[in-house]
């Protein structure tokens, strides 16, 4: 147990690397001078967790000291302090502030069990003492909010899975777990609700026909082969169509996309030796199957079986350009983990020089460009060169979300703690972030003028969110 003078020190990926993190260095005295955090232990470390400090013998016994200025570690370095199990991070964005009652306020706060009180230590003088911490990131952000939200709707039962508006900018669509479509105007009011879906509503989508509006939908969830795919006019509500496609018997979980201007669904399941099809939207037909994945072999030196092992990339994501001639497929595996395959042939023709595990794919409007997603940063890629144009840094989750606005001038993604980034795609210049959600974001939506961008929370946040004015 940590007492009230006692603090606990970890360095988490100091390298960028395999190394491990520097973790459980005990201290009684901790304090920062000329970047550098100066600690006295209580309990004395190991050789790894030596590694990256200083013995400093002129304070005395026990005393050791580590670089603290971040920018000098990786990019995904932190410093945290603990004490009595309550933590803050020294990320250059907080400002200690001190408070005589903090001990009364956290005697408070200990009763409550969802909340958990902040202790933070101050960066100057011998002794620490207790304060409490004003992030200025945190209320940038919340101000953000307040300024870009126009309004807040919670019209579904559970989360939000998928959003879309329609092209007069009046009706938001929108798909939850909770099975069922709404078609809402952005005061919130409802005015149709459908729900006719045996599964979970993955994704909803506008479309329109001369004056004709329907609505298409799809419904999945990953513990059954079968895709249902139903067609709704917005102004009656009644069913146009729906089908059942029959997914694969060694099922695990699904990666869809639509093109509307060629009536394509496009469907790959993660496991990598079942090939991507592609079915008619009209009818659910398979039209074709595309060539199977060429395996890969690990060499028996690199496995401590012995035995060399052949396998291949699963299929994280998938998407088809708007013209419906490509499909662009996310791996993870040894190798180029993006692939551009032409429909026409059902082969690969293109490979992406990216590596690691790529988890979202999105193709540009005009279908020149491409758009990849890792857990730590957004690619840009020309189709035709498939050369890199630009990298933003992001935190996403294992299903983020991000869009290009309809004019291409706009990237937006979701992250993970609930934020959302816009960038202009010119310039590659971050113009807006805000604090969206309490959880990650999992729909994102800009309307046909690229000016109102619509988005969702995942299940411990319900809502949807129509944002303005982030482009200023």
């Amino acid at each position: 147990m940590l007492y009230k003078n006692n603090f606990l020190l970890n360095v988490f990926n100091p390298e960028g690397n395999d190394e491990p993190n520097i973790d459980g260095v005990y201290a009684d005295k901790i304090w920062i001078e000329n970047d550098r955090l100066y600690l006295r232990v209580i309990e004395k470390p190991n050789y790894t967790k030596l590694k990256y400090f200083t013995k400093e013998d002129k304070f005395g016994e026990n005393y050791y000291s580590i670089e603290c200025d971040l920018s000098k570690y990786s990019k995904h370095s932190r410093i945290m302090i603990e004490v009595e199990s309550r933590f803050s991070f020294i990320d250059g964005h907080d400002v200690l502030k001190n408070e005589s009652n903090i001990q009364n306020n956290l005697k408070k706060k200990a009763k409550k069990k969802e909340e958990r009180a902040e202790k933070t230590v101050a960066f100057k003088g011998a002794q620490i003492p207790q304060f409490e911490a004003i992030n200025l990131r945190k209320l940038e952000l919340e101000r953000n909010e307040k300024e870009f939200l126009v309004k807040c709707l919670e019209i579904h039962k559970k989360n939000v899975t998928s959003i879309d508006i329609n092209l007069k900018g009046n009706r938001i669509i929108s798909g939850s777990r909770d099975k069922t479509i709404k078609i809402s105007d952005f005061n919130g009011n409802i005015i149709r609700s459908l729900s006719d879906e045996p599964q979970e509503i993955k994704e909803v989508i506008f479309h329109q026909k001369k004056n004709r509006e329907t609505i298409i939908c799809v419904a999945y969830n990953d513990f059954n082969p079968k895709i249902y795919i139903a067609k709704w006019d917005i102004n009656t509500g009644n069913l146009i169509k729906k089908f059942t496609i029959e997914g694969d018997t060694e099922w695990r979980s699904a990666s869809i996309d639509i093109c509307l201007e060629k009536k394509l669904i496009v469907f790959a399941n993660s496991k990598g030796e079942i090939p991507i099809k592609l079915y008619d939207l009209k009818n659910g037909r398979l039209i074709k199957t595309f060539e199977k994945q060429t395996p890969f072999t690990i060499p028996a030196s690199k496995l401590f079986s012995g035995k060399a092992m052949t396998g291949y990339k699963t299929f994280n994501t998938i998407s088809i350009s708007p013209n419906g001639k490509y499909v662009i497929s996310g791996h993870s595996g040894q190798g180029d983990n993006i692939q551009l395959w032409d429909v026409k042939s059902g082969i690969v023709i293109k490979q992406f020089p990216e590596t690691g595990w790529v988890n979202i794919l999105r193709f540009s409007q005009s279908g020149e460009i491409v758009i990849s997603g890792k857990l730590d940063a957004i690619k840009l890629w020309n189709l035709s060169t498939q050369q890199l144009i630009g990298e933003l840094e992001v935190n996403l989750f294992d299903k983020p979300q991000i869009v290009f606005s309809p004019d291409n001038k706009f990237i937006a993604c979701g992250e993970i703690a609930g934020k959302i980034k816009i960038w202009e795609f010119k310039t590659k210049k971050l113009i807006s972030e805000f604090q969206a959600h309490t959880d990650a974001v999992t729909s994102l939506r800009f309307s046909s003028d690229g000016k109102i961008l619509i988005s969702s929370g995942s299940r411990t946040d319900p809502t949807m969110k129509i944002w303005k004015n982030f482009w200023n």
